[in-house]
């Protein structure tokens, strides 16, 4: 467990984030359920926005697994007082209810062990917060990702990938809009508005040679996170076997 405060983008709101990796050991999440009950009791908190998230290892109750049973086990039953004694409650979530695999093809099993939690001052500051899961991707468990429901407008800074300055076109084409392009002011003035125009000249050349290579690593992402999807809403040997073989073929677009 890692906890932290926060303090927001263009704001002097604080929040408290507690990030969760829970080990696959029934005394040790009763530890961590522990530390985390007094936790909520710590007067820093108390006042402010609180947020625990990540990965509990622990369902909640059996329709949180693909294995279909239906006992309600002792963990399950300290997981829930443990949240209760915390005083927290389930964020809406959207995306995967199913948030982890086994990664086996002969006996595929799927559980929800990941999940977000907050208390009462975070539905009151953030009454528009959601979790989302999205796909594993190359991992065994879906990101999860906490929207505040705050729109926020950021300019977004502009960066010069590494593998450019390898192009043969790249100095070339540097030294070209430096020698052609003349702008009036002192010394810092013109060196500032030529770098700001080259932008241009460096999305051009992108652009022109790599985007290809964007679109066949998002057409790639989109494949695999299809069949994810596919396999988390119906976890059987044949789709998950199509997901490893999705896996693997990303991989090798991702370096081609």
């Amino acid at each position: 467990m890692i906890t932290c405060i926060i303090r927001m983008q263009n704001s002097n709101k604080e929040v408290v984030y507690t990030y969760i990796y829970a080990v696959n050991c029934k005394y040790g999440r009763q530890q961590l359920w522990s530390e985390i009950e007094d936790l909520s009791k710590d007067a820093i908190k108390c006042s402010k926005p609180w947020v625990v998230m990540g990965d509990f290892n622990q369902t909640l109750n059996p329709q949180e697994s693909s294995v279909g049973c239906t006992r309600i086990t002792k963990g399950m039953r300290e997981f829930r007082q443990f949240i209760e004694n915390a005083e927290l409650t389930y964020l809406a979530i959207r995306g995967n209810a199913l948030t982890w695999w086994n990664k086996r093809e002969a006996n595929p099993i799927a559980k929800k062990l990941d999940r977000v939690l907050v208390n009462d001052h975070w539905h009151m500051e953030f009454p528009l917060s959601y979790a989302e899961f999205g796909d594993p991707g190359m991992s065994d468990h879906c990101p999860s990702c906490l929207r505040t429901g705050i729109v926020t407008r950021t300019k977004k800074p502009f960066m010069v990938s590494h593998f450019l300055f390898q192009h043969k076109e790249f100095l070339p084409r540097v030294a070209d809009f430096g020698n052609s392009t003349s702008i009036d002011g002192t010394t810092m003035f013109r060196f500032s508005k030529k770098l700001k125009l080259l932008k241009r000249v460096i999305k051009t050349l992108n652009k022109e040679h790599f985007s290809d290579l964007e679109t066949r690593v998002k057409e790639a992402q989109d494949l695999l996170a299809s069949h994810q999807a596919r396999f988390l809403a119906n976890p059987t040997p044949p789709l998950s076997k199509v997901g490893e073989t999705s896996s693997t073929e990303m991989a090798q677009s991702s370096f081609s």
